[in-house]
């Protein structure tokens, strides 16, 4: 079995190598130009540049995989024999589902003794990383497991999964409908900070609105605090947009609430950070 995720996952880009997980590559939009990014572009380097322009005001726009995307990817490993499990962003939101169901129609009837299944995760970012981490943090248990096995851990890994996120510039959640204009000219400056989440339908649905980030911080602390309060053996998945001192203080902030954790620190991709936007922040942990 062949696992594949999406451009939308935001991990430690060692562990997606060391399980040889392939990324399917996404096509962003910006200043009229296309550019296609992959795994090998996620790093603080590459992306410092294309986050400075969103600072300053450009707005990306993300594309959604088409058929040619996963036909492509998946056409390889089928014909060597391998089934495919696609553990993707929640399709609730990308518009990615019909062009899969579409490249697996076609590469059924080239294949029909493979599965190429798809689990949706209800999440994004660090969301994605836990669930993939969880599927594989030992292993000797995952050595050898069936489409039909990991489908079945995930669906309760996810009945576990908790995330939040903290958007630092309303402006970047116009294109999602969350706010209109004027609500986000005055929120600004204002300087409040909405603290959202995804539902189990993978949903973004609004938590809180703080004012000031270092509020919104120490509210999202409390609130994941609480849910960890007596558990020892976690992990807890925090992802950034160009804000690595950001995560760091959250870090911070969790361990002298008493989390006891092991804390894994990634940078977003340009997929969830066009989303996103700077200064933006997610956590995640089962």
């Amino acid at each position: 079995m062949k696992i594949f995720t999406d451009m939308a996952l935001d991990a430690d880009v060692s562990f997606i190598m060391k399980h040889e997980i392939s990324v399917i590559p996404a096509t962003i939009v910006s200043a009229g130009e296309e550019k296609k990014y992959s795994l090998e572009d996620i790093d603080k380097e590459s992306l410092k540049e294309f986050f400075v322009s969103m600072k300053k005001g450009s707005l990306p726009q993300t594309r959604a995989l088409d058929k040619e995307a996963f036909a492509s990817n998946f056409e390889p490993v089928l014909s060597k024999g391998e089934d495919v499990l696609y553990i993707s962003v929640a399709s609730a939101l990308t518009s990615s589902s019909d062009a899969f169901d579409e490249a697996v129609k076609e590469l059924k009837v080239k294949f029909p003794d493979r599965k190429v299944e798809r689990f949706d995760s209800c999440s994004a970012s660090v969301g994605m990383s836990a669930l993939i981490h969880g599927l594989l943090e030992e292993d000797s248990e995952s050595a050898g497991i069936t489409i039909d096995d990991a489908l079945a851990k995930l669906s309760e890994l996810r009945k576990n999964l908790s995330g939040y996120f903290i958007i630092e510039d309303m402006f970047h959640m116009r294109r999602g409908g969350k706010y209109k204009g004027a609500d986000i000219v005055t929120a600004n400056a204002m300087k409040i900070r909405p603290i959202m989440s995804i539902n189990d339908e993978g949903i973004i649905e609004n938590v809180s609105k703080q004012r000031g980030t270092g509020m919104a911080m120490a509210y999202m602390a409390d609130k994941v605090a609480g849910e960890l309060s007596g558990k020892s053996g976690i992990t807890v998945f925090i992802s950034h947009v160009n804000s690595e001192e950001k995560a760091e203080k959250l870090k911070d902030l969790l361990t002298e609430r008493g989390v006891n954790a092991e804390f894994i620190i990634s940078i977003m991709g340009p997929v969830t950070g066009t989303h996103v936007g700077p200064g933006g922040i997610a956590i995640a942990y089962l």
